[in-house]
């Protein structure tokens, strides 16, 4: 029997990041359903700001890294301003850790940090 293959595609569900799977199942092919979108920050319950932006990519080998922007203090660890967040699931993205910010100025710039991108040369 064949293998479906599964994407995981990040997007923004009122004003969470979430990774919803889906599934390329061809003709003949059996695969399990995809399951409801999951929250990929996991301060999700407790964030208090808007997560916008979200870039995520992988090297194939099971390390995945998504960076966003977001108005969440991070429970007062980083500033109110609009700072970058990463997370990096080293298990094809079925668990990732605390975000955490990206520049280590976060808890004391004032400008607005937006729009990340990544990426990776599979190395």
């Amino acid at each position: 029997m064949s293998t479906c293959k599964v994407t995981l595609i990040l997007v923004v569900v009122s004003g969470t990041l979430a990774l919803v799977p889906t599934a390329n199942v061809a003709f003949g092919q059996s695969c399990i359903a995809p399951t409801d979108p999951e929250p990929l920050n996991n301060n999700a319950a407790t964030d208090s700001g808007d997560d916008s932006w979200p870039q995520v990519t992988t090297d194939a080998t099971g390390n995945w890294v998504a960076v966003w922007h977001s108005l969440d203090d991070l429970s007062g660890t980083i500033g109110v301003d609009t700072d970058i967040l990463v997370a990096r699931s080293v298990d094809n993205g079925l668990t990732w850790p605390a975000p955490a910010p990206l520049n280590n100025n976060a808890a004391t710039d004032s400008g607005d940090d937006r729009r990340p991108q990544v990426t990776t040369d599979r190395a």
